[in-house]
């Protein structure tokens, strides 16, 4: 299996390559709460209301 990764950073490959595995991961992470937990979902026109949710949905995930 070959991963080709294009990119225009000033770096060295292989800290390229951990960079963009931690992006990969974050990105699934954001997919998992979207779809997995509702996260998109606004409860409220208020942002704060919506923070305060995705606060305590994050803490009782991660306490599970």
């Amino acid at each position: 299996m070959y991963t080709f990764i294009v990119a225009n950073m000033d770096s060295e490959p292989e800290k390229v390559v951990k960079f963009y595995c931690k992006r990969g991961i974050m990105a699934n992470y954001i997919k998992e709460s979207k779809n997995g937990f509702d996260f998109a979902a606004a409860s409220s026109s208020s942002k704060i209301v919506n923070a305060n949710r995705l606060q305590i949905h994050a803490l009782v995930y991660n306490n599970i």
